[in-house]
């Protein structure tokens, strides 16, 4: 029979046998064959009722090529075939780790074919002859269980893999035994905990998860799900029973060597069924935990200690204002009755809390608040309070609110009284008729009294807006006065001395003034100046006056023929004029006389002289001497006269006139005795 009689026999029975479907294809098919017929009539009885697609290839390599282009769900291929028969076909299908249903579907029926090609990955094998319905029937029927049996191992593996995979990216060191406590999971997290890798832990029984830990075989909290509570309390001293689910912690000095705190939570494993079919347990380090918890049990310890020890009230509130934490101090003033879940309804009068409230509000919204409150402490006492409230943000919590209260009764108390003695040191600035004035570092005026304000022409409100002293010194005393300035604000000097220097008003004119000053020291540090101008107008007009007058008296003076001197107590000449210095010169003398005591001016006096002119101090008389003394090969005779010199009726001084009357005597003697009379 020929092959298109053959073929069309075939698609008569086919046609017959099978209704024509319009459906969808649900399966796409290799089917590899060297025989066209039989390649043409399995594509035309599988993809008659619409479930299959069918490509057809007539060798292994061709279909080696369409496996390259597109997806398959199953692969038909005969085994005998010329160049690549079908076992090595099937050889290079699974060479590319496809997983693909294969149905070797061949005349050859020999038993090691079959065996060979089952153990190269074959799903069946069916043998061609007979009538072509039921042959292709039972062929569609494999190819609907070979891909279902492929899809539902392919859904289990992955299942698998899903579950390996998220056992294994879970941060806590897991592992699983099954229920005759062979280990079936150890997951990275483990690994890196133990340092054992999961190849030698699979598989394993007999306690192996225990030795990384505790260095021997022994039970562990995974073996205890299972044990009732008084067989578990036996072997951890703190554990928690969750239903089924045991958690735990312990300290051990391993994995690794290392001293950590584990904790285990163990629970039993169930399968789809519900039945439990082995257990699982993962094991957190939590060495830092702990630590941290230690830490943080030190650290709110000595922030307790530390608040307990301040020398002010500490206090922390909820967002409701109830009380969270309070200090030693707190309880102190007011009293040691409850105060942790207590409003301050209940700690304070109702007048007093409401006002706190009120701030405590603010103290949220705001961030900080500064406020004075006046409470009464457990003796009855008024008390005044500078409290400091301040904002605790929490994270996903409501804010807290913290505060320090500074008991200021005293120094309020003292600010009053200091202000009392302000206003009193200003009322007696005002009625002194110097000027007085204080200064910051700066020179800026920050106080001047009344009469301040009348000599310079400024006003107050002036003052208030700025005013600096150097703005008060004429232009010509400026860098001088900066200077001194400057130093005193320094430290280089404690108090100013007296100092004169034309002061410059409002209107431009100026005024002699001299000025006393110190440093203001404001808790040891230097934090401006003080101190008194006065107006020396009168006493430079009267210098002014007396200068002239000496400058007369003087004139007068040097205008007298006879030399004139004035001796002071210790002897010493204070004043000369210009007779006296001429006649030294004359005889040989140095005019260098003020200051000089007597006999280094006039070396040629007796020493007697010396004494007469204490007498004069002592008796208030005036003297007149006349002395003969040699000077070289010369003979000089003076006549002085010794005149005190009185102060507020006290001898300051005596004025001696000195007159050379050597010529005058020398006269006398040649005269006869009627002419000396």
């Amino acid at each position: 029979m020929n092959r298109g009689l053959l073929l069309q026999r075939v698609t008569y029975y086919i046609s017959r046998a099978l209704p024509e479907t319009h459906t969808l294809p649900m399966y796409r098919i290799l089917y590899v064959d060297d025989e066209p017929v039989l390649l043409e009539v399995g594509k035309l009885f599988l993809e008659r009722s619409g479930e299959f697609s069918v490509d057809t290839a007539p060798s292994g390599p061709a279909g080696l090529a369409l496996l390259d282009s597109g997806k398959f769900d199953a692969i038909i291929s005969d085994y005998q075939m010329p160049g690549m028969d079908g076992i090595e076909f099937l050889k290079k299908v699974r060479a590319s780790s496809s997983t693909i249903p294969f149905i070797i579907f061949t005349g050859r029926g020999r038993e090691e074919i079959v065996i060979q090609a089952l153990n190269e990955g074959a799903d069946f094998y069916l043998q061609k002859g007979g009538e072509p319905v039921p042959q292709f029937t039972e062929l569609a029927h494999k190819i609907r269980q070979a891909v279902q049996q492929r899809r539902a191992e392919a859904s289990i593996r992955d299942h698998e893999r899903r579950e390996a995979d998220i056992i294994n990216f879970l941060p806590d060191a897991t592992f699983a035994i099954d229920r005759s406590g062979q280990i079936i999971a150890w997951n990275r997290a483990i690994e890196e905990m133990t340092g054992i890798p999961a190849e030698e832990m699979l598989g394993k029984g007999d306690h192996e998860y225990a030795i990384p830990f505790y260095g021997k075989r022994q039970p562990i909290l995974i073996d205890l799900i299972y044990e009732s509570d008084e067989v578990i309390t036996r072997n951890y001293a703190h554990i928690v029973r969750e239903k089924d689910i045991l958690i735990a912690d312990t300290s051990l000095p391993r994995p690794k060597g290392n001293p950590v705190t584990l904790m285990g939570k163990a629970s039993p494993l169930y399968n789809r069924q519900g039945e439990i079919v082995g257990a699982i347990e993962s094991i957190r380090d939590i060495t830092e935990m702990k630590k941290s918890e230690e830490r943080l049990s030190e650290s709110e310890g000595r922030f307790a200690a530390f608040m307990d020890h301040l020398p002010v009230t500490a206090f922390i509130k909820d967002e409701q204002s109830t009380n969270i934490f309070v200090n030693r101090r707190m309880v102190e003033i007011f009293g040691e009755h409850e105060w942790i879940g207590k409003s301050v309804y209940e700690q304070f009068p109702r007048a007093a809390a409401e006002k706190m409230v009120e701030e405590d509000r603010q103290t949220i919204r705001d961030g900080y608040r500064k406020v004075i409150e006046y409470l009464i402490d457990k003796n009855g006492n008024k008390k005044i309070f500078e409290t400091h409230k301040f904002r605790i943000d929490r994270e996903n919590n409501p804010p807290l609110i913290g505060g320090f209260a500074v008991d200021i009764t005293e120094q309020k108390e003292a600010g009053d009284a200091l202000t009392r003695s302000q206003a009193r040191f200003r009322e007696l600035t005002d009625l002194l008729p110097q000027i007085v004035y204080e200064a910051d570092t700066g020179g800026n005026l920050t106080y001047a009294n009344r009469i301040a304000f009348e000599r310079f022409g400024y006003t107050e409100d002036e003052l208030q807006q700025g005013l600096n002293i150097i703005q008060m010194v004429a232009p010509g005393d400026r860098e001088r006065e900066t200077t001194a300035f400057r130093e005193m604000v320094a430290g280089k000097r404690s108090t100013g001395p007296v100092d004169e220097f034309l002061a410059l008003r409002k209107d431009g004119s100026t005024f002699p003034v001299s000025i006393s000053s110190s440093p203001v020291l404001l808790e040891g540090r230097i934090a401006g100046l003080r101190g008194i101008l006065v107006d020396i107008s009168e006493q430079k007009r009267a210098e002014d006056s007396t200068r002239e007058d000496e400058e007369k008296y003087r004139a007068i003076l040097d205008a007298l023929p006879d030399a004139v001197s004035v001796v002071d107590r210790e002897l010493k000449v204070t004043l000369a004029n210009i007779s006296l210095r001429s006649w030294l010169r004359t005889l040989g003398f140095s005019n260098d006389i003020i200051g000089r005591p007597l006999m280094d001016i006039f070396p040629f006096l007796s020493p007697g002289v010396l004494d007469e002119y204490r007498d004069v101090f002592l008796n208030g008389m005036p003297v007149v001497t006349e002395e003969s003394s040699n000077i070289g090969n010369r003979k000089i005779i003076t006549e002085t006269r010794k005149i005190p010199l009185r102060e507020h009726g006290d001898i300051v001084a005596v004025v001696a006139i000195i007159r050379d009357v050597t010529d005058l005597r020398g006269v006398e003697d040649d005269l006869p005795e009627s002419g000396k009379r």
